[in-house]
């Protein structure tokens, strides 16, 4: 199994000078573990893998601290696995085989790799990003209403509850959270996935009736 395949393929190219050089830091949230044990990066640490030849092959597992979660590995220049949140495998030796690909565009891509090989010290990038737990929740707070949407009264001994309605804009998916305790003027929502989230409330009186829905507000969960 080979993870970012292209950039694989460049760390191969440069086994033909000093061998590839692959710098894992492991931010404040999390460590960073290696499948052979060798290459482990403790949390707040930046750690060099040496990559020397084609039999190198171990796998990278992000390890989030309490209170952390691993959302995924960094994306940018020279970066292995970015945007992926599995483990990384870093294995060039199945690219041995590359330029005499039937793929011309993978021919011409390792061709055009040769060409940038003029900085045998080029480094390539392994990096988790981790989020705090904290930080994946929105708590949501309103008032209890007193008046229905004709303007009459409305006494607290017939309020009965109130609707959450949460909608996400990248999964598309949509849930309803009934408060049944109609005191209740606060609630945490945890445990959110990165995307971004409309929140909108709804009372409920005792005849079911529903109110209208609150101003949306919105939190982008990264």
């Amino acid at each position: 199994m080979i993870k970012c395949t292209k950039l694989v393929g460049i760390c191969l190219l440069l086994l033909s000078l000093h061998g590839c050089k692959v710098q894992v830091s492991a931010p404040a949230g999390g460590s960073v573990i290696s499948g052979s044990g060798n290459h482990n990066c403790a949390s707040g640490r930046t750690c060099l893998v040496n990559v020397p030849g084609f039999g190198f092959s171990d796998t990278f597992t992000a390890v989030p601290k309490a209170g952390y979660v691993f959302t995924g590995w960094a994306t940018g220049h020279r970066h292995f696995c970015a945007g992926e949140t599995g483990s990384c495998v870093i294995n060039p030796g199945p690219v041995a085989s590359l330029e005499s690909s039937d793929n011309s565009s993978l021919v011409k891509f390792y061709r055009d790799m040769r060409r940038m090989l003029a900085d045998p010290q080029a480094i390539f990038y392994l990096r988790p990003v981790f989020s705090s737990e904290a930080s994946r929740s929105a708590t949501l707070s309103w008032s209890v209403p007193t008046t229905r949407a004709n303007g009459s009264a409305l006494a607290f001994g017939e309020l009965a509850g109130y609707e959450i309605y949460i909608t996400t804009e990248k999964s598309g998916t949509s849930k309803v959270i009934e408060i049944k305790n109609p005191q209740k003027i606060s609630h945490n929502v945890s445990d959110l996935s990165p995307d971004t989230y409309h929140f909108a409330v709804s009372a409920l009186d005792t005849n079911g009736l529903v109110s209208e829905l609150s101003a949306v507000v919105t939190k982008t969960i990264r």
